[in-house]
């Protein structure tokens, strides 16, 4: 008798805590809309970012608009110190197209047409 019980009352019970969070999913949901969606796109497109070349001040100017907005909702940063930036090295290369090439027995390869070095491991 006392299982029936048990069972009777999870079963009354259960759709309380479904219908809870459908409905916390549901409030949630309706706080994203066209209007804050264009908003925030707006921001990150706008001229004023400067473009977002890495690196670049623009770049920066847009991740700590985005940290912002993350700190806004509740979010916390993932990065080792807290924050929600993640720094790391970036290397490049600048090759001289015009004296770089691959000559064959009977055949030059020009380099951006017919030679693209990449560099990495496998």
């Amino acid at each position: 008798m006392r299982k029936r019980s048990l069972a009777a009352l999870v079963v009354l019970i259960l759709p309380v805590g479904v219908s809870a969070q459908q409905s916390g999913l549901e409030q949630a949901a309706a706080t994203i809309t066209e209007a804050a969606y264009a908003q925030r796109i707006g921001v990150i497109a706008h001229d004023s970012m400067g473009g977002r070349n890495t690196p670049s001040p623009g770049l920066e100017m847009t991740a700590a608009w985005i940290a912002k907005e993350f700190e806004g909702l509740g979010l916390r940063g993932g990065a080792r110190d807290g924050s929600f930036i993640q720094r790391y090295p970036l290397r490049s290369i600048v090759v001289d197209s015009e004296a770089s090439g691959l000559n064959a027995p009977g055949t030059r390869l020009v380099f951006g047409r017919d030679l693209i070095p990449v560099s990495g491991t496998t």
